[in-house]
């Protein structure tokens, strides 16, 4: 029977298979020797496997998923500060109007860094805001 690699646009290889009928003649679908599991996630050259780089983990994530990792308190303590620090009442804007949130992106980093310099912030200490900003 048949083997054959189905390859993303990127050539990396996202599955392997083996058909009783003819291959599709498609530039996603390769022909093999034999069925090989251990090519799924490398990369064809045009003549050989490449172990693919590492894929990087997705930073963006939705502004609602990024409040809920603060805590009920943490959530307080932020609106408490907004009273009276208008840039963290224009972070909590942003959350409520945007969509989603790049942890990578230089906003981000920049309401890291200030929110870092304001610690803590009721419950929300220098610690916690590192790891709530983790991706």
């Amino acid at each position: 029977m048949p083997a054959y690699a189905i390859l993303d646009i990127n050539n990396r290889c996202q599955a392997v298979g083996v058909t009783s009928g003819e291959l599709v003649d498609s530039p996603s679908v390769l022909p093999l020797t034999a069925e090989d599991l251990s090519l799924i996630g490398k990369i064809w050259n045009g003549s050989t496997w490449d172990d693919a780089a590492p894929v990087a983990p997705d930073t963006k994530i939705s502004c609602s998923d990024f409040v809920q990792r603060l805590t009920f308190p943490e959530q307080q303590a932020l609106h408490a500060a907004a009273e009276t620090d208008n840039n963290i009442a224009t972070m909590l804007e942003f959350l409520q109007i945007a969509i989603s949130f790049d942890l990578a992106s230089p906003r981000a980093g920049q309401a890291e860094t200030y929110l870092t310099s304001q610690a803590p912030i009721g419950v929300l200490t220098a610690a916690r805001i590192a790891e709530i900003f983790t991706p």
